[in-house]
């Protein structure tokens, strides 16, 4: 599993977090894809039925619950540790991030000129991404930082 973002240890349990904030001020969501959670406070995500753009109302195709995803919000002063995680590996002696796989491939990506050199497709502003054979990427590992700041303090 590729895991790339912010996590902590919520309860002696890791979970991946976000931040958000809405009329009432800043939030902190932890996501779950384990049932389980629902008996620890965590409620099933459900899509809303439309999402607010710029002021208009856009019908979601993804309207209802979403399986085996739970959420649940909680206070900084709940967690014992955060810190961000991204998987990194090495493709022809570079050092790329790992962002996607497949059965069969890594979806590589690099945020400097070089990816264009690797043959690797720009997607924007000095960002290249390209998916790779397995085999051909050595080297694949976490780094684990810690993110002291995630909650504003």
């Amino acid at each position: 599993m590729i895991r790339n973002g912010y996590y902590v240890l919520y309860k002696g349990k890791e979970y991946s977090i976000n931040r958000g904030t809405t009329d009432k001020g800043p939030y902190f969501r932890l996501y779950s894809d384990t049932k389980e959670d629902l008996e620890n406070g965590f409620e099933q995500y459900c899509y809303p039925e439309y999402n607010l753009i710029r002021g208009k109302k856009y019908i979601s195709k993804l309207a209802g619950t979403l399986a085996d995803y739970y959420f649940k919000d909680i206070s900084s002063l709940d967690v014992e540790e955060v810190y961000r995680i991204n998987t990194l590996a090495e493709y022809k002696n570079v050092t790329v991030a790992v962002i996607g796989e497949n059965d069969t491939q890594y979806l590589l990506y690099i945020g400097d000129e070089i990816g264009n050199g690797l043959g690797f497709e720009n997607i924007g502003r000095s960002e290249y991404q390209k998916w790779i054979n397995k085999e051909d990427v050595v080297n694949v590992h976490e780094v684990k930082r810690p993110a002291n700041n995630f909650f504003g303090s």
